[in-house]
């Protein structure tokens, strides 16, 4: 994870909560909302955070949204671009 930049930006636990890293004013805007917490190992160096799993539709939205932000976090892209790029490279 960011900003070691040789790991994953976010998985997947069994009970449908993640770990992730992002953004510190998106870190800031997830923990203010209580839809996660810091990782017990959270530093400047470790900047994960963990998103509660969705039980709503309303909340799957919001976990979505967090993934994105993550996903830009770590690439540096928007998803939507990405998205582009593998349809285009599915359809040659």
């Amino acid at each position: 994870m960011p900003p070691r930049l040789t790991a994953e930006f976010a998985h997947l636990h069994p009970d449908g909560s993640l770990h992730l890293s992002l953004a510190t004013g998106d870190q800031q805007e997830l923990i203010g909302k209580g839809w996660g917490e810091r990782h017990p190992l959270h530093s400047a160096q470790i900047n994960v955070v963990m998103l509660y799993g969705p039980r709503t539709d309303e909340e799957l939205a919001v976990a979505r949204a967090v993934i994105r932000a993550a996903y830009r976090y770590a690439t540096g892209r928007d998803d939507a671009a990405a998205d582009d790029s593998s349809r285009r490279r599915a359809a040659r």
